[in-house]
């Protein structure tokens, strides 16, 4: 990570924060090293970040802007709060993030590291991934302004509530305008001449030119016949808005304050008694948020991936002229939202806003019935005209959720919509025997969900928790292709929630613990969990249960998905859902393989050329037992002797080989089993058939040779592989 970077500082506000404001190439990269001592910070490039009137005010305003920076010292400050970038680094703790992925948001405050430069630090709490198909300049404007144009409506309405923006042509209120009208609200706005078509594009209902009219008198005017449910100043101006809001909002009504002065004469309008001069509605005052709200952000981005709500953008500059865009801001009359490019040196463009979004809808009719039309939201009265259905609008859309209660929200939004759901549990590391189960689910359902987790529990103290591979970017690329072809296939449903959470998330009371007799919560199927597997890796089972049981209550789905190749676990996934009654269908999906029989499996980016072509004896043992049986051969000793006549030959092969050359292989065990318990039989059922499988270790190499493909870890780490055939009955 360099040292230097590219940044705007101020030292001074003296006269104006846009006239002490300088670019340089040689700022100190944001301060890390107590993040990384605690592991648990994350460094973004910023690609893009929008400013706001937040940024200048907080700044000018005497201690209190030296407060919230933590800057009372001279040294330079970097202003900005929103941003768009790609991750460049991760503290130790952070496994849900990965290097190179895209995400958005918002600094929960001001601080003497903004975003106007080319790293900054973020909170992993406030670093949401950037959806499928949204603009990395647009999601950079979502954070102060959509957060608070959401937080200001959405506690706020009901739907057909009277709304009036005072403001609809800046950043906050563009968003509010489309918020409101998301949330069925009737909208009345104030702008100026030039900016009305903009406001009545974004779906205002009626517009206030402020240039021209008595706007306060005018409200007056309404409010005796049609009084408001909600007013959200974003301007702070006439000065008798809100002392005379008594007059056209309702008794319950709420006045909403984002953009006020800080003078004295606004403060005491606030604040005083009405005897002194105050408006009369203090305990409906709110001011500007500081504060982050994540799901409200989550919430914004997937609108804007579905179209459902549009970035306004007036203009754009380099990093080097942020200085003029803060002028520019000052100024006013802008047209929605400012930002600043870092990586790109585009000079300064105009991109003027697109027409309205469109809905999926064919007739108003459809769009009240569609209770999806609008997510969160149960009832929507519907705009006054619906745009024909667009299938891009939503189909394509991958929602990526991190904690439990959005996705709860957006499942059962899902489900009121009679839709369902198949759920395809990963570790990531996606390969081709996951991507044909989630063909598959798609197939049986509307919508698949996909959870991308490293379940800690499962792995026992020395096993390969620390080094199981983490390939987040590969993964979502494997996901949207996969998306884009089940895009043309009739009938499909598609991939439309990916869930991957931090630890934290998934065991909310204790740090998750590796050890058998470990506090905590767990699932234990006896005596299923400790046969096989379960009696190599003791904690195993317990963690895959446990972590599977939290899954499915949180993802509520209706079929569940898993490969043959992990058989027992299939097995004992299959009996949790009995003996718990769960309200979902295992389906088993049969086991992919490499062109030459090795079962595919995550942990197979490990082994390398010469390990891998030792490691295919597993597969080859197991069909020489299948053939036995399939010659008619029932008991254990006749099926099972050709295992150990192909793998004890393959031992022996690799041992007569020098060090540089061998790859030593371990077996763990071969079994002929039940296939309901798993216990070892004597004699197989024909009728009933019989799980066949194994498990071997390959050992680290020896001796790796220069330029040899050694696999994922350079050859040092054992791979465990499992494998197993289905013995079918036969009549």
């Amino acid at each position: 990570m360099a040292q230097r970077m590219r940044a705007v500082q101020y030292t001074s506000v003296q006269g104006g924060l846009e006239k002490n404001l300088r670019y340089t190439e040689e700022a100190l990269c944001p301060p890390h090293d107590e993040q990384m001592q605690r592991g648990d910070h994350i460094m973004v490039e910023v690609i893009s970040a929008s400013i706001n009137q937040l940024d200048w005010k907080m700044a000018e305003t005497p201690v209190i802007g030296k407060a919230l920076t933590y800057s009372f010292a001279s040294s330079a400050t970097i202003p900005g709060m929103d941003y768009c970038g790609r991750i460049k680094s991760t503290g130790s703790t952070i496994d849900s993030f990965s290097i190179g992925e895209l995400v958005y948001g918002r600094l929960t405050r001001p601080t003497s590291s903004g975003t106007l430069a080319q790293y900054v630090n973020i909170d992993p709490g406030t670093c949401i991934p950037l959806p499928e198909g949204v603009n990395p300049d647009h999601a950079a404007t979502i954070g102060v302004a959509g957060e608070t144009a959401y937080r200001s409506i959405a506690p706020n309405v009901h739907t057909g509530d009277r709304v009036f923006i005072n403001g609809g042509s800046s950043g906050t209120g563009t968003y509010g305008i489309q918020i409101a009208k998301l949330l069925g609200c009737h909208v009345t706005v104030s702008c100026s001449t030039s900016t009305i078509e903009l406001c009545k594009e974004l779906g205002a209902d009626d517009v206030f030119d402020y240039t021209k009219t008595d706007m306060v008198g005018e409200l007056i005017e309404l409010g005796k016949t049609d009084p408001f449910d909600l007013v959200v100043d974003d301007v702070g101006q006439p000065e008798d808005l809100y002392k005379e809001s008594h007059l056209y909002l309702k008794p319950e009504g709420k006045f909403i304050s984002i953009g006020s002065k800080n003078d004295i004469a606004s403060l005491a309008a606030r604040t005083l008694p009405t005897f002194l001069g105050g408006g009369r509605r203090k305990s409906e005052q709110v001011h500007v948020l500081l504060g982050t709200h994540r799901d409200d952000l989550v919430q914004l981005g997937r609108w804007m991936a579905e179209g459902k709500i549009k970035a306004v953008i007036d203009s754009t500059y380099p990093l080097a002229d942020a200085a003029e865009a803060y002028a520019k801001l000052k100024g006013g009359h802008t047209h929605g939202k400012i930002y600043d490019v870092d990586l790109a040196a585009r000079g300064q463009a105009i991109q003027r806003p697109s027409k309205t979004f469109q809905c999926q809808h064919n007739t108003v009719e459809q769009h009240r019935r569609d209770k999806m039309a609008f997510p969160r939201f149960r009832s929507f009265q519907a705009v006054s005209q619906c745009l024909p259905y667009t299938p891009s609008v939503v189909r394509r859309a991958i929602h990526t959720f991190r904690e439990v209660q959005p996705l709860r929200t957006f499942r059962k939004e899902l489900q009121a919509s009679q839709r369902t759901v198949g759920f395809v549990p990963t570790m990531g590391a996606l390969h081709e025997g996951h991507i044909s189960l989630m063909r598959q689910a798609a197939a049986e359902n509307t919508d698949v969900f996909v959870s991308i987790y490293v379940n800690p529990t499962q792995f026992g103290v020395n096993e390969d928790l620390d080094s199981y591979p983490k390939t987040w970017q590969e993964d979502m690329d494997k996901l949207q292709a996969l998306n884009k072809e089940l895009q043309v296939k009739e009938g499909s449903g598609s991939i439309t929630a990916i869930f991957a959470p931090i630890t934290k998330t998934m065991y909310p009371t204790l740090p998750p613990t590796s050890e058998i007799n470990g506090a905590g919560s767990f699932v234990t199927i006896t005596p299923l969990g400790s046969l096989l597997e379960g009696a190599s890796r003791p904690v195993f089972f317990r963690g895959v249960a446990t972590v599977c049981m939290k899954l499915f209550n949180i993802v509520m789905p209706e079929r569940v998905y898993f490969g043959q190749k992990d058989v027992q676990q299939t097995v004992v996934i299959k009996r949790m859902v009995k003996d718990f009654h769960l309200d979902t269908e295992v389906k088993i999906g049969p086991t992919e393989r490499e062109a030459d029989g090795l079962a595919m499996s995550s942990r197979n980016v490990y082994l390398g050329a010469r390990r891998r072509e030792v490691g295919v004896v597993l597969s080859r043992a197991l069909k020489a037992a299948e053939k036995k049986y399939l010659q008619g051969k029932r008991l254990r000793a006749d099926i099972l002797w050709p295992t150990n006549e192909v793998s004890t030959s393959k031992m022996m092969e690799q041992d007569d080989l020098p060090p540089s050359k061998r790859a030593r292989v371990e077996v763990d065990y071969i079994s002929l089993a039940d296939p309901d318990t798993m216990e070892e039989i004597e004699v197989v059922d024909a009728s009933k058939g019989a799980i066949l499988s194994g498990a071997i270790k390959m050992l680290p190499l020896e001796e790796p040779q220069e330029g040899e493909d050694c696999g994922l870890g350079d050859g040092a780490v054992p791979v465990r592989l499992i494998d197993n055939i289905i013995l079918q009955p036969i009549k």
